[in-house]
């Protein structure tokens, strides 16, 4: 077996089985129902067992490609322990995916009086949002012992057990949602046919589960816990296998989409359709969390929830006068529930670095990183300078650490948390970029690059290394970009034909500054500089990156030796329409080369 790196301390660990040794057992797959050969695709190890340690084996199906646990079992929902040791104020407070119910809900167009079912609706949000915000009839069902405290919190119609025949039978619905439900189903194929019973003639099914072909990628994350789950979950999906398993129970029509780690699904016996400008739901969110916030009580873990995410999405937006509104309201209950201060690192209670999630939510609100780096954005949103915000980020990035690890503890963990951690890491060392930190190289180097951050990790590095530059440290910019090997990305290649982000352009430009002082490469430079200036419009007031690539390009080209300036001059011309009054003064050649006939503009 060839083991991958274990996970922190007391985490589950994952390992893949020898390729050389393929390991089939004849089973039937509880999702198709076919009896075969069934690979082991992974091994799991998990302290979180029923007697604190457990061993599972998930294996995929060749005929539907789902994956499946071989030893299943059957959780019982009805434990209240489920929703203790913190993860109740957890998920009210951060852990809710309520912007993904809200887009999937808002996505459907029917009108107020709507009848809606909300299977396996947990806490109850997605059921909160139906009714309070879009106006519908709606009810929920879960046999979870934590819906009857939803029931009397949020004030909603939460019958407390399974779905039935009956139900469905009795009175069915003009929209049915099952949320992060199919995968703790035994026989998922039994429970999407019930759900298809339980909708009206040209009724919607909602259907969002994890997707089993981020597998492999969340576990190079970290982050593949709570989207496996032994114990909890039992069969995983694929688009494939999804795709196969409604049309099985006989709809017709069906729209499947990853997003994220996970699939979601809208399928129907008869052709619909959804939303197709999502600036409306996004924006109906948002109205939702604000109301909502006004509504609770200001100490209850509710209020936290709805206006700390009020706050976070208007940040994200970028929606200045929003947010500020909505940290108008959270800001003054942390400083009175637990003594934070936003816009004070040093007012962190220091003992949640190593206290339990349910003291931690005694300490301070299970979503602050989520908070602080709002606040963090808000404030550079608002002109404050990088080098005064570096603190908050980096409190962020502290905090996040610290909610993972007390969710790590019970087995649990939030890829959101996960990566506002990175991201708030990563702003942070550009705050020291921005300051000229001499150590800013091995900040980027502590910086994750594995996984979702390898895309994102570049246009970090890229604004760096102009962050630097325009701090006037030339030498560390040097530096840094040999750290990170930036001559060698594919966007510095002269001949490369895609189109530069602004990240890449401005890093570009500052790598062929660079190459224009001493010890550097003066035909690098002016490669960099023509490719910096591709696709620019040239300014009309003889302003721009177009002409300052293009006075750069000169210097090089005259550091070379000044070959081929003829060339790079009627190249300006015919960019300035054949007419040298368009080009800035600096940047004409002599009047013997202006005398010249001009070529026609290109």
């Amino acid at each position: 077996m060839t083991q991958i790196p274990p996970s922190p301390p007391k985490t589950t660990r994952f390992v893949w089985p020898n390729p050389s040794s393929p390991n089939r057992t004849l089973l039937p797959c509880p999702n198709c129902g076919s009896f075969s050969a069934k690979p082991l695709i992974l091994e799991i190890e998990s302290p979180f067992g029923p007697n604190g340690h457990a061993h599972y084996q998930l294996r995929a199906c060749p005929e539907c490609s789902c994956r499946f646990y071989e030893n299943q079992p059957i959780l019982d929902y009805t434990e209240p322990d489920l929703f203790e040791q913190g993860r109740g104020s957890f998920y009210i407070q951060q852990g809710a995916g309520l912007g993904l119910f809200a887009h999937l809900l808002g996505r459907i167009p029917r009108p107020p009086g709507t009848t809606y079912w909300d299977v396996g609706c947990g806490f109850g949000f997605a059921l909160d949002f139906a009714v309070h915000e879009l106006g519908w009839e709606g009810e929920g069902i879960d046999p979870a012992a934590a819906t009857a405290y939803a029931r009397n919190l949020l004030g909603l119609k939460i019958e407390e057990r399974h779905l039935t025949e009956q139900d469905a039978r009795r009175t069915p619905k003009d929209v049915v949602m099952a949320s992060e439900t199919l995968e703790h189903m035994p026989s998922p194929g039994d429970f999407v046919r019930l759900l298809r019973a339980a909708l009206k003639p040209g009724g919607i099914l909602v259907l969002t589960t994890p997707n089993a072909d981020m597998i492999p990628r969340l576990i190079e994350e970290g982050t593949a816990s709570p989207y496996l789950s032994p114990g909890l979950h039992l069969v995983l999906q694929t688009e494939k296998s999804l795709g196969l398993l409604l049309q099985a129970a006989g709809f017709a029509h069906a729209s499947i989409e990853p997003q994220g780690c996970g699939l979601t699904a809208y399928a129907s016996e008869r052709p619909f359709s959804l939303e197709t400008d999502l600036a409306r739901p996004r924006a109906r969110y948002r109205a939702y969390l604000a109301r909502r916030a006004a509504s609770v009580p200001e100490d209850s873990d509710l209020f936290l929830g709805f206006a700390g995410r009020a706050f976070t999405e208007a940040s994200n937006d970028g929606a200045g006068a929003d947010a500020e509104h909505a940290r108008a309201q959270v800001a003054p209950v942390l400083r009175r529930r637990f003594g934070i201060d936003l816009d004070n690192p040093a007012s962190l209670p220091q003992e949640a670095e190593s206290a339990t999630l349910e003291r931690m939510a005694e300490l301070m609100p299970l979503n602050l990183p989520g908070l602080l780096y709002a606040r963090a954005q808000e404030r550079l949103a608002q002109g404050e300078d990088r080098a005064a915000v570096e603190t908050q980020f980096e409190a962020a990035a502290r905090t996040a650490k610290w909610l993972r690890r007390s969710l790590n503890e019970i087995g649990m963990d939030d890829a959101l948390t996960s990566d506002i951690g990175w991201t708030a890491q990563a702003e942070g060392a550009l705050c020291a970029a921005a300051r000229g930190d001499p150590d800013v190289a091995s900040r980027f180097a502590a910086l994750e690059r594995s996984g979702a951050a390898a895309a994102r990790r570049p246009e970090f590095v890229q604004r760096a290394l102009t962050s630097l530059l325009n701090a006037g440290r030339a030498e560390l910019g040097r530096v840094f970009a040999d750290a990170e090997r930036l001559t060698e990305a594919h966007w510095a290649d002269p001949a490369g034909k895609a189109a530069l982000s602004t990240a890449e352009r401005d890093a570009l430009f500052s790598l062929a500054v660079l190459d224009t002082k001493e010890g550097g490469n003066p035909a690098r430079a002016r490669a960099y500089f023509a490719r910096v200036r591709e696709g620019l419009t040239p300014g009309a007031d003889g302003t721009g990156l177009f002409w300052e690539a293009a006075r750069g390009e000169i210097l090089a080209a005259k550091l070379a030796g000044g070959r081929g300036l003829a060339a790079l001059h009627a190249d300006l011309l015919a960019k300035a329409d054949g007419d040298w009054q368009k080009v800035p003064g600096d940047l004409r050649p002599d009047e013997a080369t202006r005398a010249q006939p001009a070529p026609k503009a290109s």
